[in-house]
């Protein structure tokens, strides 16, 4: 499986995490994180309901559904 993101995340050492996300297909995107410090992991799924608007669940120590509008310049 080759990845689309992998790297490493944070403002301050305490707060890096290994990052790892992948394009399932043209509307679904996965995305892991995990905390090299505080060893709390966390997966974000995104979905592209139209060009401009997106649904966006994550889940790890806070759960969150978000519904995200994007415009384009």
């Amino acid at each position: 499986v080759t990845l689309d993101e992998f790297g490493l995340e944070g403002g301050t050492l305490d707060e890096t995490e290994v990052v790892a996300g992948k394009q399932l297909n043209d509307d679904l995107y996965l995305r892991f994180t995990y905390g090299l410090f505080n060893r709390i992991g966390t997966v974000l799924a995104r979905y592209r309901l139209s060009r401009s608007l997106s649904l966006e669940a994550a889940s790890g120590e806070d759960q969150s559904l978000d519904l995200v509008w994007s415009v384009e310049k």
